[in-house]
């Protein structure tokens, strides 16, 4: 109940434009505004502030409060939209960064490892994205796991724990930019290159189309991003 809690918090943060130092609400019209029991707004306070979406000052209130980029990769907490969107620019074009350096070396390594029934699962996952097109969220799914295989196939598990971490953060990046005209589309045609250059082998080639993918998904998510006030 806390994590659905904190999904209505982080929906009202969001809709209502608040940033980093606002007040929110007092509790007893923010359950009325969430449609929610004061207990069970409580227990999603405090499940919030653990993960540094919000902060609560004794006789104050409760703030909204700027998430830093450790609290995004801790353990427990698995990154929301508004806690991406409240990252600074420096923070944010940091985290696409390191994105784009892991994904590139990582397929460049695949290409030299990358067996068959990993071919033939990255081919079912653009086969699903092709089906999901008009399904946001299982289209998302299938293009982060396509991602994952990649990350697997190099069989470096400091990468897979890394990737497993940037997960959530990655697919909220990929739904931002799926509410864009026809952006399904390229990046179904971004992720056939891709594996077109692994069943080849060829590596130069795979790092070159990760390179391209990823740098025409980071324009579009950073001119999201800083449309919607967070950069």
């Amino acid at each position: 109940m806390s994590v659905k809690v904190c999904e209505r918090l982080e929906a009202y943060i969001k809709d209502n434009g608040l940033m980093p130092g606002d007040r929110l609400p007092t509790q007893q019209k923010l359950a009325r505004l969430l449609g929610i029991s004061m207990s069970s707004l409580r227990e999603g306070l405090q499940y919030a502030e653990a993960l540094g979406l919000v902060r609560t000052k004794q006789g104050s209130g409760t703030f909204v409060q700027e998430p830093s980029v450790d609290s995004l990769f801790s353990s427990q907490h698995a990154a929301t939209l508004t806690s991406v969107m409240l990252l600074n620019d420096k923070e944010w074009s940091d985290l696409l960064q390191m994105r784009g350096i892991l994904e590139t070396a990582a397929v460049a390594l695949a290409a030299e490892r990358i067996g068959t029934e990993d071919l033939r699962l990255l081919h079912r996952q653009i086969e699903l994205m092709k089906k999901q097109k008009d399904n946001k969220e299982a289209f998302a799914e299938a293009d982060i796991t396509y991602h994952e295989i990649i990350i697997q196939v190099v069989g470096n598990s400091i990468l897979e724990q890394v990737f497993k971490n940037m997960r959530d953060l990655i697919r909220r990046h990929q739904l931002m930019i799926l509410n864009l005209p026809g952006e399904g589309d390229k990046s179904i045609a971004g992720h056939w290159e891709i594996y077109q250059r692994l069943l080849e082998r060829d590596g130069r080639g795979a790092q070159e189309a990760m390179e391209r993918h990823i740098r025409h998904t980071t324009r579009l998510a950073k001119e999201i991003i800083g449309g919607g006030g967070g950069t």
